[in-house]
């Protein structure tokens, strides 16, 4: 089976978050089930997170690269128009490819026949108003942008022959806005590294505090700095928090700075927070477990999400999860999580409290978190993927549909 990927996420390491990571462990376990990959890029990837086994196709190195902040100005949509609708066809006819996979929400071209498969992770730009920043957008900007999106979908939704979905809230709301979709959507679940597990010995924890000077207690977001992490609702529950309990521990926000990194941070000082608000950056993998290991708990108020997976990998690694019940949070957590209400940042304050003054509730989290956390698995995950592909590839409708049964 020789299968074509876009694997633009791969190109920085700094990716390795959320949809990012998903990508990588799919490619490397169907790169050891024996898929032959060919990997689509838009610059030379990061060498540490490819394989020379696969294939890898550079197409133009056009300006920019896969950046999240970059996404919410023109820049992004316009190079990625140019990469996937004129770049990419002729690349697909060359390779011969059996299937096509587009695993990062876009990447399929309007022109072309070919059996094609996608992954939404979820319709954020069109479900909520906090992806595009209004700041530096003027509202014909971001409206312009909000149909780019639309239209990119649209594309992906119609030219493919099967839909994968992170869960079934992204399945509910992808079939709510493009209703053609409805016969041929699969929800996957990813799972979490294996190399997030409890991290016992505590001079790795030490010294990996030390790498970050982070204290040795500490309350823990990580992911995104966009306005729908609500990172900004954290901070003022968090200022709600320490006025109610002195003795509660800081707090590290872990995520690629961006755009939003500087006001954060002066509400952080208008909150009279600051001295106890750490904002490390991003973190590699190879150093989050030992963080989430020593927190206190993980604390994830997001509006909306397509899956969250940072409260997966908390909860491998034995740290009680507070989060919002908002979109797929709760088919991830399931009863293993504290909820909260990400709109009020006096329930968030308050659920954080109960975790930090209530022992038997945190060991409760703790043990149920690690249990359910072993309900997900990224090899489970790969395994479904690559049985859709072999459904794709013998089915008679997908085989019609593609247009004949020669190769891409």
């Amino acid at each position: 089976m020789r299968v074509g990927i876009d694997a633009r996420t791969l190109e920085r390491e700094d990716n390795l978050r959320g949809v990012g990571v998903i990508v990588w462990h799919m490619i490397r376990h169907l790169r050891a089930a024996g898929v032959h990959l060919v990997l689509f890029f838009n610059h030379p990837p990061d060498g540490r997170l490819t394989s020379s086994a696969d294939r890898q196709v550079v197409l133009g190195s056009l300006p920019g690269k896969q950046d999240r902040a970059e996404a919410t100005t023109l820049l992004r949509p316009i190079r990625d128009l140019i990469w996937e609708q004129f770049l990419l066809p002729g690349a697909l006819r060359r390779e011969r490819l059996d299937l096509y996979h587009a695993p990062a929400n876009r990447g399929i071209p309007l022109i072309g026949q070919g059996r094609f498969v996608a992954t939404i992770h979820d319709v954020i730009p069109l479900v909520t108003p906090y992806f595009f920043d209004r700041r530096t957008n003027p509202p014909i900007i971001t409206g312009a942008l909000r149909v780019v999106a639309w239209v990119a979908l649209a594309v992906v939704t119609w030219k493919s022959l099967r839909i994968i979905t992170d869960s079934e809230s992204s399945r509910r709301d992808i079939a709510r806005l493009f209703p053609w979709v409805r016969g041929k959507m699969t929800v996957i679940y990813a799972g979490a590294d294996p190399r997030y597990q409890r991290v016992e010995d505590a001079s790795v924890v030490r010294r990996v505090l030390a790498r970050y000077a982070l204290p040795a207690r500490f309350l823990i977001f990580v992911g995104g700095l966009g306005q729908r992490k609500n990172i900004a609702g954290l901070l003022r529950a968090y200022a709600h928090l320490v006025r109610a309990l002195p003795t509660a521990p800081a707090l590290v926000v872990v995520g690629r700075h961006n755009t939003l990194y500087n006001p954060l941070q002066q509400m952080a000082r208008s909150l009279r927070v600051a001295d106890r608000v750490h904002f490390p950056g991003f973190v590699p993998t190879e150093d989050m477990p030992a963080l989430l290991s020593a927190a206190d708990l993980l604390v994830y108020p997001s509006f909306y999400e397509g899956f969250g997976l940072p409260v997966l990998e908390a909860m491998a690694c034995g740290c009680p999860v507070v989060c919002s019940h908002a979109s797929a949070l709760p088919e991830v957590g399931g009863d293993a999580v504290h909820y909260c209400d990400p709109t009020s940042q006096e329930d968030i304050a308050d659920k954080i409290r109960q975790v930090l003054v209530d022992g038997a509730l945190r060991a409760q989290l703790v043990e149920k978190g690690l249990r359910r956390a072993g309900e997900f698995s990224m090899d489970r995950m790969a395994a479904e993927v690559l049985g859709v592909y072999r459904e794709v590839l013998g089915s008679a409708d997908g085989v019609a549909s593609a247009g004949s049964r020669r190769p891409i």
